[in-house]
């Protein structure tokens, strides 16, 4: 069945951020298919096979043992949606639809996934993802505006870079502890929604010009929190009397953050760190 789903969050969340989401471009076209284009997102998925947590996925039962590459070259085409891949998943400009299909499937990566996505692609949507032990790395990933990890309960960190057409990530489920989270240098990156009840090391939110609003909700405690260099940023929904942080800090420049927030954040945090908008 085709995720139709995935199109009605997105207005839901464009609402709440007060953010336009681009039209999607679609994705190259996959011959194979004969249709003409696909949409990174909305690819035929279906369900059953190799669900054990009530999660639908139609991902082969069992382990590929080893890293996957999609780049278009056929390097990983014994790769075949095995639910876990106990390696990691890189994928390049150059994957094809096909390869972006397998990978829609699995459920669990044992090491790292790093998407540097093809330069047509505007939508990626990765909904049976529930596991990446390593790394989540997006770096200049070419014309991706919106990526979706909705179904992401755990991950090492996160790492989202001097990408410059990411306009949302979604990841919302998360609830487990996180090494760190880095989200810095993505010029058209609007809104961030993010979960986590704990994060060991460092959250660092920077320069994003284009951002408006971040949420972490369910934030509890944090070893460095940085939120520095949005000029737009505006609404930080993350606990500000709630939030434990073991030992820096640094809230500067972002001259349009909520007040309110900013006051309650430094009253309870009163040393350790800089407000400085």
């Amino acid at each position: 069945m085709r995720i139709a789903s995935f199109a009605a969050a997105l207005a839901s969340v464009a609402t709440l951020t007060g953010c336009i989401v681009p039209e999607l471009d679609n994705y190259p076209a996959d011959k194979s298919k004969g249709s003409g284009t696909t949409v990174v997102g909305e690819d035929t998925i279906a369900t059953g096979g190799g669900d054990t947590s009530g999660t639908a996925s139609n991902c082969t039962p069992g382990t590929y043992y080893g890293s996957v590459v999609l780049d278009g070259t056929g390097a990983s085409d014994a790769f075949n949606s095995e639910c876990t891949v106990s390696g990691s998943v890189t994928v390049m400009p150059s994957a094809t639809s096909a390869e972006i299909d397998k990978l829609q499937r699995v459920q669990w990566i044992n090491g790292s996934l790093v998407l540097n996505v093809p330069p047509l692609a505007a939508s990626l949507t990765l909904a049976y993802l529930q596991t990446v032990s390593g790394v989540i790395s997006i770096e200049n990933s070419g014309s991706l505006q919106q990526l979706n990890l909705s179904g992401l309960v755990q991950t090492g960190s996160i790492s989202i870079q001097n990408n410059g057409s990411l306009v949302l990530l979604q990841a919302p489920a998360i609830a487990n502890p996180i090494q760190s989270i880095t989200v810095t240098g993505n010029t058209a990156l609007q809104a961030l929604d993010l979960t986590g009840y704990m994060v060991s090391g460092i959250i660092n939110i920077s320069n994003n010009s284009q951002l408006t609003r971040i949420s972490m909700t369910n934030l509890s405690s944090v070893s460095q929190f940085f939120i520095n260099n949005n000029p737009l940023l505006q609404q930080v929904l993350v606990p500000a009397a709630g939030l434990t942080v073991a030992s820096q800090w640094s809230v500067c420049h972002n001259p349009n953050i909520e007040a309110n927030w900013l006051a309650a954040f430094k009253a309870a945090h009163p040393t350790g760190g800089a407000i400085c908008n």
